[in-house]
């Protein structure tokens, strides 16, 4: 799976969609993972700017004793609504693209092919450093079933996560190509394999 060229391949879409199984089903193909929530988290607590704004925006309950994010209560917070989604997004994106550019730009140094999981891909602008992405999209009742199982959360929650982020229309008309996050293992794997011969030809030819 790697060629003289590396490959960026960028994976987004909802939460519960299937989108981070995805991601590491590529990465079992030879690609180094990169999951845009773990570079959020180290950029978030090692950021004194970032967590002075976002305590101003979201208030100081956001921040624990020792000075560092309560994720919990912030996403609770900014997961409220929309407008409060998108002003969390502003505040941490630009850090969060500079790190992730850095970090991409490292591998592709050793020749090595790479996917991005990130739930904001197209928002923060982290699908420029892609050479294709992927929306994962899953029906709601089985996304808020992942969610609630995956979080420990009541289902009032969940869905309250659910609604705060894009359509599926959004996904949709920004990425390349669709995938059905609801499929079994076996077929997914089909897909994402039809995906990656279909965009880098060349690979055909090993």
């Amino acid at each position: 799976w790697l060629l003289n060229k590396s490959i960026v391949i960028g994976i987004t879409g909802p939460t519960g969609s299937g989108k981070s199984t995805i991601a590491k089903m590529i990465e079992q193909m030879g690609y180094e993972l990169l999951d845009v929530d773990c570079i959020a988290k180290s950029v978030i607590q090692d950021s004194a700017s970032c967590i002075n704004d976002l305590k101003n925006e979201f208030s100081s309950n956001v921040i624990n004793e020792d000075g560092s994010i309560n994720r919990a209560e912030l996403f609770d917070r900014a997961f409220s609504s929309k407008d409060s989604l998108k002003r969390l997004n502003e505040i941490v994106h630009p850090e969060i693209v500079k790190k992730l550019e850095g970090l991409i730009d490292n591998i592709k140094m050793s020749g090595k092919n790479v996917v991005v999981d990130a739930a904001v891909l197209f928002e923060s602008g982290a699908d420029k450093l892609c050479d294709f992405t992927i929306s994962v999209l899953a029906p709601k009742r089985t996304r808020t079933y992942r969610v609630i199982y995956r979080d420990g959360i009541s289902r009032t929650v969940a869905n309250k996560r659910i609604n705060a982020q894009q359509k599926d229309s959004f996904y949709k008309e920004n990425a390349d190509y669709i995938l059905d996050g609801s499929k079994n293992v076996l077929s997914l794997y089909s897909d994402i394999k039809k995906i990656i011969l279909n965009h880098t030809p060349d690979l055909n030819e090993n």
